[in-house]
């Protein structure tokens, strides 16, 4: 069976950088800054699409982008893969906006085409005369501008606090005076197609004040804060095709919670999940009081679940959001319950499957925040629970000052060259478009992954070479992070190998046991790797113990 040096590490196995977030390390990106050290002044809301390219957020930075004078913060979104800056809180026109945007709600569709925000603008869109905050959707593909208002076209009193479908087309909002209904306050879904406006609180009585909605990927699902027993706030989950079989995605133990103080609710994609945090007691057995807590709800199985359990996600305003299959939970905490001890808030990843939490507001040597720079705060997730965005004072990058309020991106995949499928820089000389794995072949390169095939100069990469033992070493090596040789010679054969502190370094971690067993005296680094090899590396290195009865 012949080996290509692609198909060994992509082919077969995805991506080799695409690891658990035990095996590789996760990589830290300043987002608010241009290409030229510009930027800074954020202002806590951020948002991220799907494959982590593009990162909208607030920002008061007024060089951002060119001809930014308003004075005013805006609504920017980052390129990750390019780096370019594009403001979109402006009219379709280019004009910027005379308020302020940007202050309660910022949020980007899957694919990044569309973005939300709300404005104190009165000059983004003709006819806007309420004199109060507004809400408003830009597509970045053709530049024009919407803002949320009645099925009839008219303008609403008040609407703040929203949230985007994944898809793009609905917009989930807290308004007043958005239907014919007298008080007109509620919970409202606007459909950017058809411009129609449904109140999703009718019937839900004694309906409050909602500090938080949301709204799942194809816009039938919308979690949201009420007042309906008294003065206890619960969630709701609204099936917006089945009006009358809304559920209490926060039920109690018994009895009524003096606080129920819950600020903030999100929805898995796919409608499921709820996620909300609450100073109660009075949901799960053994809650610790006087903590605000994480809690996530499945609508499925009727289950309510603390996260990660005992109080442990105690922080003043948690804020948590999901991902699209409610595995991944991301919100702020203290990180001493996490395994660091900066003592200050920072950005966690809970893994619902594994029920492990991660702390991702890191260096990308894996150390805290230093403790003078403050807390972090405002996660957004992409909906795969890959990618991290949130705000921060802490200056994870070598060029930030630090001091003021700025945003970044974590990919807890690791990966330090773009996001698979944009654009990279590396470019060997026998690789060219005509090859169906250049865009892998370039990510590894940028990854640091592999170097090339002819050394020193490194100007190709051989792509239909097969992959021998040894450079299988090295790239398992640079992508897993081994760097312990446990003093080196460990096998008889690899004294002449240029790869030999890679094979020590994979033989201490476990990873090969050599070639020759029983004895396993030598390595054999310049034989080729099989599949049954590499099915070994591999078992090893990322810890799989499951064969599902075996005889597959």
């Amino acid at each position: 069976m012949r080996f290509w040096k692609l198909s060994a590490l992509v082919g077969l196995f995805g991506i080799l950088g695409l690891v658990t977030a035990a095996a590789a390390a996760q990589s830290i990106t300043w987002v608010s800054v241009t290409s030229d050290g510009s930027g800074s002044g954020g202002n806590g809301f951020s948002a991220v699409s799907d494959d982590g390219r593009f990162v909208a957020f607030t920002s008061s930075s007024a060089t951002l982008v060119a001809g930014d004078t308003n004075g005013h913060s805006d609504v920017f979104v980052k390129d990750m893969t390019t780096g370019a800056i594009e403001r979109v809180s402006v009219a379709s026109g280019g004009v910027q906006g005379n308020g302020v945007s940007g202050t309660t709600t910022v949020d980007i569709s899957n694919d990044g085409r569309f973005v939300l925000f709300d404005s104190a603008a009165s000059n983004l869109v003709s006819g806007d005369t309420n004199a109060r905050g507004d809400m408003f959707v830009v597509d970045r593909q053709t530049g024009d501008i919407q803002r949320v208002v009645r099925g009839d076209g008219a303008e609403g009193t008040v609407a703040s606090v929203g949230a985007l479908s994944g898809n793009g087309r609905f917009v989930v909002f807290v308004g007043q005076d958005f239907d014919d209904v007298p008080g007109g306050g509620g919970v409202f879904v606007f459909d950017l197609q058809t411009g129609d406006v449904t109140r999703v609180t009718d019937g839900i009585h004694n309906f409050a004040t909602s500090q938080h909605s949301a709204i799942s990927d194809d816009g039938r699902w919308v979690a949201f804060v009420t007042a309906q027993f008294e003065s206890n706030r619960d969630v709701i989950l609204f099936d917006r095709d089945n009006p009358e079989d809304w559920v209490i995605a926060n039920p109690r133990l018994g009895g009524e919670s003096p606080q129920s103080r819950i600020a903030v609710v999100a929805i898995s994609g796919n409608g499921r999940f709820v996620a909300f945090n609450s100073h109660d007691t009075n949901y799960v057995p053994g809650d610790t009081p006087s903590t605000n807590d994480v809690f996530v709800f499945d609508a499925e199985a009727g289950l309510l679940e603390l996260i990660p359990g005992g109080g442990a996600a105690a922080s003043q305003n948690p804020l948590p959001v999901i991902s699209d299959d409610g595995r991944y939970v991301a919100f702020t905490a203290w990180e001493d319950i996490y395994g660091a001890a900066n003592g200050y808030n920072d950005v966690v990843v809970f893994d619902r499957v594994t029920e492990v939490g991660e702390v991702v507001s890191v260096y990308n040597d894996g150390s805290p925040g230093d403790a003078h720079s403050g807390s972090t705060y405002e996660p957004s997730l992409s909906g795969d629970g890959r990618f991290v965005a949130f705000a921060t004072r802490v200056p994870f990058d070598p060029e930030d000052s630090g001091g003021s309020l700025d945003f970044y991106l974590v990919d807890r995949e690791g990966t330090t060259g773009p996001a698979p499928g944009g654009a990279c820089t590396h470019d060997f000389s026998d690789v060219d478009s005509s090859n169906i794995f250049e865009d892998d072949i370039c990510w590894l390169a940028d990854a640091g992954i592999t170097r090339g095939c002819n050394p020193p100069a490194n100007t190709e990469f051989c792509p239909t070479d097969r992959v021998t033992r040894g450079q299988m070493a090295a790239f398992l090596v640079r992508a897993l992070g081994y760097a312990d040789d446990g003093g080196g010679d460990l096998f008889d054969d690899d004294d002449a190998s240029v790869f030999e502190g890679d094979i020590d370094r994979l033989g201490t971690a476990g990873v090969t046991r050599g070639c020759n067993p029983p004895t396993n005296s030598r390595f054999c680094p310049d034989d080729f790797v099989t599949r049954g090899q590499m099915a070994a590396f591999l078992v090893r290195a990322l810890g799989y113990v499951d064969d599902g009865g075996g005889d597959l």
